[in-house]
């Protein structure tokens, strides 16, 4: 008897592993199927796997094996883990674009602002946070207390502008980085890479996939004044979700869309915006208005204050004596300058191409400053840097002021499945049952783009060729012109001739990628600055059903190419001059950069 259980047991025990293997193994099975789906999209939706395969090496079969040997590869996976693994295979061709929400009701930033010159990391922007208080950061509901909030307070006023960041948490600051572009960009060390991972050391969000701490941090830094090293303690600000999904947009819709766009806007549906990066630096501009007259004026959506200045501002302080400028009320930020020769300049600062009902409002706005600008100014100087892109027609819809000759367009060859073809038929349709209505075309836009009976028939031509390149059995389009528009047409009423210098950095994604491709393509502009970041496509969101928290995730549908038959994607726009930051720019209010803009926008005048 003693015998036959000794011999029993090698089968007792292997069924008992079978069995404890078994309840293991479906949740990682669950894993896999959530991720088949997601690649499955990959496979039929995302327009550059070619190219990616080119630049990068990239193969989608293999980054997927990569991702389902982490799940399979540890035996106490969580959700948590699941979705940065999700995370790694969706950022694994280095798109921008691509990227993956999660559900989530944390997240957490300091009021710190960082910026990489040369290989150091240096602070940036302090001064918008001196006069705010832990009382007014704390206004925010549900806010984390904060224990002896008077220490941190007096913490923050001794860092400056133009500090060194040595480490965090006794890490180097360098370590964190790489740390955070190896984990969260896939080992993308390009200038972008670099500038989205300084942005993403004091953000943090559950919805991103990222954990969000709480309590306190520590900060080593190397102070300007006296080179001397010193170590601060500094609390992390942990606010819910409710506040990250405020609007990001201070701007109140005064019309309502024309009857073409009303009747199109269901259709029209291309993004061209990078969402990480439109988070990253709305939120960090959010946090710059923490000091202003009232924090609820940066919080609240329907919260008002006379005394707050509702234009959205770039890093750079004014180019010169300023003559006149736009109101506090206004939507754009743009003045007029005198230059040391004594020279009108016109500057113009766009935050994003991302408007949609007030759209037509602000291209009225920017019209109207143009105007102004051709008869006072003797150049512009239009600065886009920090541009998460947006909305492709909105963009042409500035294009169109910005020149007296047609610019051409990029080509994209864009990726299709069944819903495209839907939407350019639904798209036909729409434009011939508002022909049939019998509206005015006269002042009809889309976007703030002039939208007249040829761009109509663009648009139809556009569909047709959807639907025809379907047919024909191809899920790709041969290089075609978005909504078929190959010329921006001139606006009807005001076209800005004099020169112009467009201000562009790593962190101008997809439209702001677009736009300077177009200037520079047409000889219309002289680009300033550092390259673009690359994300050369439009974007589409996808909703998903999931055990592990996936909100949505979202795929670059085209891709664009440039006039020389090279993609937009990765290789982005190199400016014809180049600017990198010095560290003067952040000891001494960017003194440099003003310096070679203006010297540059002089050279320009006397051409």
């Amino acid at each position: 008897m003693f015998k036959k259980t000794l011999t029993s047991l090698p089968l007792v025990l292997s069924l008992y592993c079978s069995a404890h293997a078994a309840a293991e193994v479906p949740i990682q099975n669950m894993m896999i199927q959530d991720l088949d789906t997601v690649k499955y999209s990959m496979e039929i939706k995302y327009a550059p796997k070619e190219w990616k395969q080119t630049y990068l090496g990239w193969n989608l079969e293999s980054a997927y094996n990569d991702a389902k040997a982490q799940i399979y590869g540890s035996n106490t996976i969580t959700s948590k883990d699941y979705q940065k693994i999700l995370l790694n295979f969706l950022k694994s061709p280095r798109d921008y674009h691509v990227n993956a929400l999660f559900f989530s009701t944390e997240w957490s930033f300091a009021t710190l602002s960082v910026k990489k010159v040369g290989d150091q990391f240096y602070l940036s922007d302090t001064e918008a946070f001196k006069d705010l208080s832990m009382e007014e950061i704390l206004w925010i509901d549900d806010m984390d207390a904060i224990d002896q909030p008077e220490q941190y307070e007096q913490a923050f006023l001794n860092l400056t502008a133009g500090d060194e960041l040595i480490a965090i948490d006794n890490v180097p600051v360098n370590d964190a980085v790489e740390k955070i572009i190896n984990e969260q960009f896939c080992g993308n060390n390009t200038e972008t890479g670099y500038a989205l991972a300084a942005k993403t050391l004091f953000q943090k969000q559950g919805i991103r996939g990222e954990d969000s701490p709480s309590g306190t941090f520590t900060i080593t830094v190397r102070h300007k004044q006296d080179d001397s090293i010193r170590t601060y303690t500094l609390p992390w600000f942990h606010a819910p979700e409710k506040i990250l999904n405020k609007s990001i947009s201070t701007l109140k819709p005064k019309s309502t869309p024309s009857k073409k766009q009303e009747l199109l806007s269901r259709h029209l549906k291309k993004d061209f915006k990078v969402h990480l990066a439109e988070d990253l630096l709305t939120t960090e501009r959010k946090m710059r208005k923490l000091g202003k007259p009232s924090i609820k004026s940066a919080f609240s959506d329907d919260f008002t204050d006379e005394d707050t200045d509702y234009r959205e501002k770039g890093f750079l302080p004014p180019l010169g004596r300023i003559l006149w400028e736009t109101d506090e009320s206004d939507e754009l930020y743009a003045y007029l300058y005198q230059n040391q020769s004594g020279k009108k300049i016109g500057y113009i600062y766009l935050p994003t191409f991302s408007y949609n009902y007030e759209a037509e409002d602000v291209i009225d706005t920017l019209a109207a400053i143009l105007k102004h600008f051709n008869r006072q100014s003797d150049a512009l100087v239009l600065d886009i840097t920090n541009n998460p892109g947006g909305n492709l027609l909105f963009t042409y819809g500035v294009l169109s002021l910005l020149t007296d000759k047609p610019l051409s367009a990029l080509p994209e060859q864009e990726i299709l499945i069944q819903e495209d073809v839907y939407q350019a038929l639904m798209m036909y349709a729409s434009i011939k049952d508002y022909q049939a209505l019998g509206f005015s075309d006269e002042d009809a836009t889309l976007w703030g783009y002039p939208c007249d009976e040829t761009v109509d028939q663009s648009i139809m031509d556009y569909c047709l060729k959807i639907v025809s390149t379907w047919q024909e059995g191809k899920t790709i389009t041969d290089p075609i012109y978005c909504y078929g528009i190959e010329k921006v047409m001139p606006h009807p009423r005001v076209r800005y001739t004099k020169p112009i210098l467009l201000l562009i950095n790593e962190l101008d994604f997809s439209c702001a990628d677009l736009f300077p491709a177009i200037l520079q393509d047409n000889g219309r502009a002289t680009l300033f600055g550092k390259q673009t970041a690359g994300a050369g496509g439009s974007v589409r969101g996808y909703s998903h059903t999931s055990t592990f928290g996936v909100m949505q995730y979202s795929l670059t549908g085209s891709i664009a190419y440039r006039k020389n038959g090279n993609p937009l994607e990765n290789l982005g726009v190199t400016p014809d001059i180049s600017y990198d930051l010095t560290v003067r720019d952040l000891r001494d209010n960017y003194a440099d950069y003003i310096n070679a803009v203006n010297q540059e926008a002089a050279k320009l005048i006397t051409r």
